[in-house]
């Protein structure tokens, strides 16, 4: 996390935990009946329980 520390050493950054920005809706991936053209923007992630860095 070091390198991200150093990008964002100079900019005022509100931490907030993901629950408050997102909702998880699915644990394996996303189905294409999920997706639609309009609304809010989806991402998929790898998460491991290890940290970032």
């Amino acid at each position: 996390m070091s390198n991200l520390m150093e990008l964002l050493k100079d900019i005022e950054v509100e931490w907030k935990p993901l629950g408050e920005v997102g909702q998880l809706i699915r644990g394996n991936g996303l189905q294409k009946k999920d997706f639609t053209e309009t609304g809010v923007p989806a991402i998929r992630a790898n998460l491991s329980p290890y940290p970032l860095d």
